[in-house]
């Protein structure tokens, strides 16, 4: 079963809308949802994720990490939440945060991505904002870098991860 990470903090609205796309996807079904609540989270989050429990086959609500720290960054959350979700998985885990939208064919396509390019470091499904390129229309095309990340949506097998 892959796992979808899901960090939060302190839009619910967002959440809502994200749960609600990642339903209608139709593809939850193989997929271990395992929501990471940052420190200082507001409790409307947990309201949100008790609407959509009936709609998600399997899922959590990780432990947050408390930290000596009085203001932390969102970085310990989204990494101790990698590592975790890594340590439930041998597949493919995915990272959308609480204000991503995807699209109907969200999992399709990453999952189709990753076997076809079984040496990915990782997969979006985005615009990369840290790189300009030119790529057609075709919903179905990609195109490959080296050197740039943008964690937008973005699909890793759990090994690289590790």
């Amino acid at each position: 079963m892959d796992v979808l990470l899901i960090p939060c903090f302190r839009r619910p609205e967002f959440l809502w809308h994200t749960l609600d796309n990642l339903v209608k996807t139709g593809d939850l079904s193989t997929v271990h949802v395992v929501f990471k609540p940052d420190s200082g989270h507001v409790p409307d989050i947990n309201k949100v994720i008790d609407q959509f429990k009936d709609h998600l086959p399997s899922w959590e609500v990780a432990s947050v990490i408390p930290s000596k720290h009085r203001d932390t960054k969102q970085s310990l959350n989204v990494l101790s939440g990698y590592r975790y979700a890594s340590t439930l998985t041998d597949g493919l885990v995915w990272m959308v945060e609480e204000d991503i939208v995807v699209g109907r064919d969200f999992f399709k396509f990453h999952r189709a991505l990753h076997k076809k390019e079984p040496d990915l470091f990782c997969s979006l499904s985005t615009k990369n904002h840290n790189r300009s390129v030119n790529t057609s229309a075709a919903t179905s095309d990609y195109y490959l870098s080296h050197g740039d990340f943008c964690s937008l949506g973005v699909v890793m097998r759990s090994d690289v991860i590790r």
